[in-house]
């Protein structure tokens, strides 16, 4: 029998996809159980007044459990924060005190205060299109006796251009020159516009309505004003390390000493408020607006929080690891139990028949008909969502595929040579059940526990999901799916641990076909 089990196992390694799936899987599950030695908010070890202490055992013995009186001296029995403990006076005055914490510190239960994550807050700015006005006092020689709001146009100083000609910046069509000669000539003109085209960018000058007086004016003012052309508002998202998040080719486009001023802006945004200033991007003047945005759960993957933070400020990363933790366990759990129960009830209906078998048979045909989600949304209601009564209601649906099998199994065996033999021989009928008959029908065991155990990790996740599963806090990948569909906008909410139910699946059924292969000679080279 152990050499028939040895080509089986050889026949399967044979099979490289399905070997390296039950390796990785294996050890992803074993890795998983030890979790909260990577991936917890509890120090793996700690130097606290001259000893030296373990409190990572805490999870798995409660000898290990520190109270919180212990390091703060305050009376408090209950367990510590150690977060808040490592950032405290009292810890942080020894120099001799230190800790080392998991990789990962954060647990799938912790929720990150907003302190905690000030530094990853992002701040936004606004460059909203504001008209761009001016105005220019010229004299009847066309000198500039006067300028205010020029440089929002030209980006030249209002200095620079008083005491010049006004020609020598703006190219004047005949009809604006007439409506401003017959001004200076003290003659009555009506409401005056004129378009002119300047450096790529188009200005509207206005000259108001004139009547004429006693005495010709000595000086005239010309009203200029920035036409925008399709401008519209524009927002930038900067990241606490001001690095841009989005809009990079409007960004691409604002002088260097504008983005040194908007960048400024950012960093000062942290700790005061900002006023609005002016800037320039294409000779279309924006007004710029400031402003850090408050943290808003769920967030967005950063490299604190490699895969995000759900809607209650928990790590993702953190609830996806456990999840599968959780999820393997329910399963394995499962399976077996459902498993074990089947082979007795088929190996029973199988080697007796008759009467027992066909009463057996109407009966499991009856409790295969009961709906197992009101049955499940029954006792839930009753006795409350636990990881027990989870189980329970499951092992007792789950059973019945593998009793059909089983069944057919033994009833193809029963009548062989080597079970009458054992029967002559006078053997318990128990022994020739378990020790003679089931070992030769174990291929409907072995081909069908991978495809149970991932029909089961399913089946968890859908019921979490409608909210009939585990019970909440609990990690767990149909819970993360449900928060995704509440806030479509937070994709790794389903893009993370939907990738990771997949991998299990596919893992799952790569060993289910190499276990088929290994039983099946002719399928071997199909899936190879």
């Amino acid at each position: 029998m152990i050499s028939e089990y040895a080509i089986l196992w050889q026949r399967f390694k044979k099979i490289k996809r399905a070997y390296w799936s039950l390796l990785f899987l294996s050890i992803a599950y074993l890795l998983s159980l030890g979790a909260e030695i990577f991936c917890s908010n509890i120090p793996l070890t700690m130097r606290f007044d001259n000893q030296r202490i373990y409190p990572v055992l805490s999870h798995y013995f409660e000898s290990f459990y520190y109270t919180e009186d212990y390091f703060l001296h305050n009376n408090r029995q209950t367990r510590p924060n150690y977060k808040y403990i490592i950032n405290s006076q009292e810890f942080r005055s020894n120099p001799n005190n230190s800790v080392l914490m998991p990789l990962i510190p954060y647990d799938p239960l912790e929720s990150m205060s907003v302190d905690a994550l000030k530094d990853m807050q992002n701040v936004e700015v606004r460059l909203v299109p504001t008209s761009t006005n001016a105005s220019v006092d010229i004299n009847g020689a066309g000198i500039v006796k006067r300028s205010k709001g020029l440089q929002s146009i030209l980006s030249i100083d209002d200095s620079f251009v008083v005491g010049k000609k006004i020609t020598d910046f703006f190219d004047f069509n005949a009809d604006l020159k007439n409506a401003i000669d017959n001004r200076f000539k003290n003659k009555n003109s009506n409401l005056f516009s004129s378009v002119i085209h300047k450096q790529g960018i188009t200005i509207v000058i206005t000259l108001r309505k004139y009547r004429a007086h006693l005495n010709a004016p000595s000086k005239l003012r010309l009203k200029l004003k920035l036409k925008q052309v399709n401008a519209k508002e524009v927002k930038m998202l900067f990241n606490a390390n001001k690095e841009l998040i989005n809009a990079k080719g409007k960004w691409q486009q604002i002088e260097a000493k504008f983005k040194k001023q908007i960048l400024h802006a950012v960093e000062m945004s942290k700790t005061n408020n900002i006023n609005p200033f002016i800037v320039n991007i294409n000779h279309t003047r924006f007004r710029v607006y400031v402003r850090q945005l408050g943290i808003v759960f769920p967030m967005a993957p950063n490299k604190y929080h490699w895969l995000g933070l759900d809607d209650t400020g928990r790590d993702v990363f953190a609830r996806v690891l456990y999840g599968f933790r959780t999820s393997m366990t329910f399963a394995i759990i499962l399976v077996i139990f459902s498993m074990g129960l089947g082979v007795v009830i088929g190996a029973i209906q199988g080697y007796f028949g008759g009467i027992i078998d066909i009463v057996a048979q109407r009966l499991t045909e009856i409790w295969e008909s009961l709906p197992f989600l009101y049955v499940m949304i029954f006792m839930g209601a009753v006795y409350g969502q636990s990881f027990i009564l989870l189980l329970f209601c499951y092992a007792i649906f789950n059973w019945i595929g593998i009793s059909y099998y089983m069944r057919a199994e033994f009833l193809r065996l029963r009548s062989l040579p080597f079970v009458e033999s054992a029967k002559t021989l006078g053997l318990p009928t128990w022994r020739i059940i378990f020790l003679h008959i089931l070992p030769n029908a174990l291929v409907p065991i072995v081909t069908f526990f991978p495809f149970s155990l991932v029909s089961a990790i399913g089946s968890l996740t859908a019921l979490d999901y409608l909210g009939f599963g585990l019970p909440v806090p609990t990690p767990s990948w149909g819970e993360l799916f449900k928060q995704a569909q509440n806030d479509p906008s937070a994709w790794w909410l389903i893009l993370y641990p939907f990738l990771a139910l997949f991998v299990v699946i596919l893992l799952g059924v790569f060993i289910g076909e190499g276990a088929r292969a290994a039983f099946d000679p002719k399928r071997e080279s199909k899936v190879q």
